[in-house]
């Protein structure tokens, strides 16, 4: 999700910090800004589930893939190369991808992954819906956990609750199909990642889904 951010705003420094003005922004894009700031700072648990996670990321990525592919069966290895990251990161993924049955695995020498359902079907807001263990852009999303002492007289949980609802709308717009806008071009990409003898930059493990 971080490339919806990169294209409607720009980050300078280490830290991202932004350089946009919040007041001209769309806002359905007022949740990410949130999450992409929680993101720098201190990483406990709590701040983690203010973004969205790196699973879901990977699960979009794993089924744009297979979708450019589908008329082939493709190793978790094949897409992890392709991606320059680590292929235990995607086995975790692809595992939920196959459990909430998008994904097919298929067995044998020449196995691998498929798309299960048609690319046209498969909707970008149901697939973050099911792959983020928390959707809480705040602590006062949370009724049983919010501790935050201005809670009755705050209208912040409202606009951030309508941010997330414009920003959801947006992706129950779109199916996986609408990613392959630019598939010779991915597929290139794909080609010169894969080949690339330099070891994959290192990355996060991506947060378990629930579910």
């Amino acid at each position: 999700m971080r490339y919806l951010l990169e294209n409607t705003l720009f980050f300078h420094g280490a830290s991202g910090a932004l350089a946009a003005q919040a007041g001209d922004l769309p806002l359905f894009v007022m949740p990410l800004i949130c999450a992409y700031n929680a993101a720098s700072l201190p990483h406990s648990e709590n701040l983690r589930t203010m973004q969205l996670t790196l699973f879901s990321d990977y699960a979009l990525r794993i089924l744009l893939y297979l979708a450019v592919h589908e008329d082939q069966t493709v190793s978790v290895s094949q897409i992890a190369r392709a991606y320059r990251t680590s292929r235990h990161h995607m086995v975790k993924v692809a595992h939920l991808l196959v459990k909430l049955k998008l994904v097919r695995s298929v067995r044998g020498r020449n196995g691998g992954l498929q798309l299960a359902v048609p690319k046209n079907q498969i909707n970008l807001g149901q697939v973050v819906r099911q792959t983020e263990p928390h959707f809480e852009l705040v602590e006062c999303f949370n009724d049983a956990t919010n501790t935050c002492p201005i809670s009755p007289a705050c209208n912040l949980k409202g606009v951030l609750q309508h941010a997330q609802s414009r920003f959801l709308a947006v992706l129950d717009d779109l199916t996986v199909e609408d990613l392959m806008g630019k598939g010779p071009q991915l597929q290139a990409l794909w080609a010169e990642a894969a080949a690339t003898e330099d070891d994959p930059p290192p990355t996060p493990p991506p947060a378990a889904s629930a579910g």
